[in-house]
């Protein structure tokens, strides 16, 4: 299978998803609670970064003492920006899956499935940011290095989010069933995942011209500001739920499952590269 094939496939497993999100729009629920509830904590994320250089400031606390007080608070940031993330999505990925089990999504449902799971949420949150975290310093120091770890944790936590909505494990088990269902179906390699993309890609393309226009043609800024706020928030929450379907198809594929019916006729194959190098 040629790279354009791949190429093509994962468009039509994307656009795929954008109509079933369209025909089950309570899917768009998820990614605007999410956007809902991190607009209400980045005041106090905000407010809490100032006090922490004021308070950094006044005591006269040497460099590293600073940076280590820093870089709790950043742990703390990724730790919540994470969490809320991963709740939702886990939701999203709860819902996604009565979509394709042929059931209507139930937004409380789905919240609640993920409120059983807060537990386990919250210690991958916590792995995550740690990681995170480590990533981002090692990018000042040795990019190198930073951007290996960054891929191999990328491939070994795909799937964490469908694991943590879709079954019951430990917090081992977790980041080993993700890596092993990714291995057994996927391969290595994933050819065509970031085709969430080209729908945040379209609505920017589309978002943009009309800011432009407000901009340079009308002269109007505000109106242009409006819609550059517009488009990048209708960005965030088309490619959130698209992404969420797409995953949860993909998880089930690789699950044995096979895709769901609404995607029967998507060759599956002609996104991925098997270990052995074919595909």
């Amino acid at each position: 299978m040629g790279f354009l094939d791949r190429i093509k496939t994962g468009i039509r497993l994307t656009i795929r998803s954008v109509f079933i999100v369209l025909n089950n729009r309570k899917l768009i629920a998820y990614p605007v609670l999410m956007l809902v509830v991190f607009a209400a904590v980045a005041p106090f994320i905000v407010a809490g970064f100032f006090g922490v250089m004021a308070a950094g400031n006044a005591s006269g606390l040497p460099e590293e003492s600073a940076n280590v007080i820093g870089a709790i608070y950043g742990l703390i940031v990724y730790l919540i920006i994470t969490f809320i993330s991963t709740f939702f999505s886990t939701a999203l990925v709860h819902s996604s899956y009565r979509v394709f089990s042929g059931e209507e999504p139930r937004i409380r449902e789905s919240l609640g499935a993920a409120s059983k799971s807060l537990g386990t949420i919250f210690v991958w949150s916590l792995i995550a940011a740690t990681v995170g975290l480590i990533v981002q310093r090692l990018e000042r120091r040795v990019p190198w290095i930073a951007t290996l770890l960054s891929a191999a944790w990328a491939v070994l936590t795909f799937f964490i989010v469908p694991v943590i909505a879709l079954e019951e494990t430990s917090i081992r088990g977790m980041f080993r069933r993700s890596a092993e269902v990714f291995k057994q179906r996927w391969g290595e390699t994933a050819v065509g995942i970031a085709g969430t993309g080209i729908v945040q890609f379209a609505i920017a393309l589309v978002g943009g011209a009309f800011v432009a226009a407000s901009w340079f043609l009308l002269g109007v800024e505000s109106l242009a500001v409006g819609l550059a706020i517009i488009t990048a928030v209708a960005a965030f929450l088309a490619g959130t739920a698209v992404s969420g379907v797409v995953k949860t198809a993909l998880y089930l594929h690789a699950r044995d499952e096979g895709l769901p019916t609404q995607m029967a006729d998507i060759d599956p194959d002609a996104l991925v590269q098997y270990r052995g190098g074919q595909g």
